[in-house]
């Protein structure tokens, strides 16, 4: 009896999981080589290159698209905080020019702010970042339970074509009512 229980489960999950990845679009997902979702035309984006200009950026209600041309340090004991709609925060990683669109979190002990990125927003969305943590401090002493990305309460946020890495804790978190 038990046999032919686990017998069928295990038919079940195997068609089921069979039929989804069927009903997948073909080609990468997220990004790589021949990704499609590289943000190439800069058209209505507003272009920074610190950190003081990238909080302004996300802070006035007129910009809506924020494009990161160069290597970000976080200074100690601040983050970023998305709280608009529909916003889109991107980088040139998947293009020629990869390697200068980053997010560095600054690697000092740090107990002001957990997360680097925080999203309060509806349907944002994070793509061609390297958002890198702190890492371990010297000695091998992890400073803190540092997070990349926190998505709090939020509907349709995404993340892709990003590179994470460094964090002594999730690289991505998603909490609260989230669809």
């Amino acid at each position: 009896m038990y046999k032919t229980q686990f017998l069928l489960l295990l038919f079940s999950f195997t068609f089921c999981f069979s039929q989804t990845l069927q009903n997948l679009p073909e080609g990468p997902y997220g990004g790589g080589r021949g990704y499609e979702g590289v943000i190439s035309d800069l058209s209505g984006f507003e272009v920074v290159s610190d950190f003081p200009s990238l909080i302004a950026a996300i802070n006035n209600p007129s910009i809506t698209k924020v494009y990161i041309n160069t290597t970000i340090q976080i200074p100690w004991g601040e983050k970023i905080v998305i709280s608009k709609d529909n916003f889109v925060l991107a980088g040139d990683r998947g293009l020629n020019t990869t390697g200068n669109s980053q997010i560095i979190k600054d690697n000092q002990q740090d107990h002001a702010s957990i997360e680097t990125i925080t999203v309060l927003g509806d349907h944002v969305r994070i793509t061609g970042l390297e958002i890198q943590g702190p890492g371990q401090l010297d000695g091998g002493m992890v400073d803190k339970a540092l997070r990349g990305i926190l998505f709090e309460n939020t509907v349709g946020g995404e993340v892709d074509n990003c590179n994470l890495k460094d964090w002594t804790r999730e690289a991505i978190v998603v909490r609260g009512n989230n669809t």
